[in-house]
């Protein structure tokens, strides 16, 4: 026999305005509002009657993740679960600090190795050659070989 839920669900909000949101966030197409529809999907599957693991189960989330949802629902309506979103961990090196490694790096004319060095004494972190190559060329930069070497790294880094 099933458990009786500990955590009820608070149905301050109608189910249908519920309905009506997931409806609109499914069609913007964006990657967000995708991740919201499917938190309120779980509060509609929990005003229907399912429980929070047959809920979670049912979207193929984690059943925590459903309790997660849950309580944000409890705490403040659909807002909370807006808001409950990570944003992932800082980077290291900052967005604007690597452009200005990146900038520092073309006009010197530097090797990988060279702006390796660089970071590290500047900012304290030691990304791997493959890490200062994914960064650079991420932000539209490329490694250009000289022409009379066969040397890895005896190039430089370019816009």
């Amino acid at each position: 026999m099933a458990r009786k839920e500990s955590i009820l669900i608070d149905k301050t909000v109608p189910l249908s305005t519920i309905e009506s949101e997931i409806d609109r966030l499914r069609t913007t197409g964006s990657k967000s509002d995708a991740a919201m529809a499917r938190r309120l999907e779980l509060i509609r599957y929990r005003y229907k009657g399912l429980s929070v693991v047959q809920s979670a189960d049912l979207l193929r989330v984690n059943i925590q993740s459903g309790y997660n949802w849950q309580a944000a629902w409890n705490r403040g309506g659909i807002e909370a679960l807006r808001s409950g979103t990570s944003t992932g961990r800082p980077p290291l090196v900052t967005p604007h600090q690597l452009e200005s490694v990146a900038i520092r790096a073309h006009f010197e004319k530097w090797n990988t190795r060279q702006v390796r060095q660089y970071i590290k004494l500047q900012f304290g972190v030691d990304y791997t050659p493959a890490q200062i190559r994914d960064k650079l060329t991420g932000i539209g930069m490329r490694f250009v070989q000289n022409d009379d070497s066969d040397k890895n790294d005896d190039g430089f880094w370019t816009f």
